[in-house]
């Protein structure tokens, strides 16, 4: 199963569509048009990116979406938390006290959170 779904693809390449329209908002059913994709599905994809402060909503005849701040301010993770939610990337396992390395006893500085790898 796909961590990341295709509504985060589509997010990001609206953004790139954005930065490449020279501050001049689109709808989201002109985006969905430029990607093959149906106006509804492409609406529940801007309310997430404009919740994120990733896009604003510009209203009227003209209106439609603006990047909220400078695209290099906005990270690949920004996108995907917007779209997906936070979520953990894997289920911790706790390897570091199962290590074959220290025979089943890690020392302390292995399992803590200071890490400080021994140092003092």
């Amino acid at each position: 199963m796909a961590y990341i779904t295709s509504s985060v693809e589509y997010a990001i390449h609206c953004l790139l569509f954005l930065v490449n329209n020279e501050d001049k908002p689109l709808s989201s059913k002109d985006l969905a048009e430029l990607q093959g994709v149906s106006p509804s599905f492409m609406a529940k994809i801007f309310p997430k990116l404009e919740k994120a402060k990733l896009v604003l909503a510009q209203e009227g005849i003209r209106g439609g979406y603006l990047l909220a701040r400078p695209a290099d301010e906005i990270s690949f993770l920004d996108i995907v938390n917007a779209i997906e939610g936070e979520k953990p990337l894997f289920e911790c396992q706790e390897v570091r006290g199962k290590c074959a390395v220290f025979n089943s006893a890690p020392p302390d500085w292995a399992t803590h959170k200071d890490n400080s790898f021994g140092k003092e």
